[in-house]
């Protein structure tokens, strides 16, 4: 939505025009960003539960 509004404001500037193929880069930069954000915190997630567990045997 944010690159959407920023390519619409683009088409107020001079010299500036609105692109759908920059809404598109945008858009598979921040869905790359979530992904790495989420195998982040699985893998955070996986670790935490596995501390527990050793703590549970002693």
């Amino acid at each position: 939505m944010y690159a959407a509004s920023d390519e619409w404001h683009q088409s107020f500037v001079p010299g500036r025009a609105p692109l759908v193929t920059d809404v598109l880069i945008d858009t598979a930069g921040a869905s790359f960003a979530l992904f790495l954000t989420f195998l982040y915190s699985r893998k955070k997630e996986k670790r935490v539960s596995g501390e527990n567990f050793k703590e549970r045997l002693f």
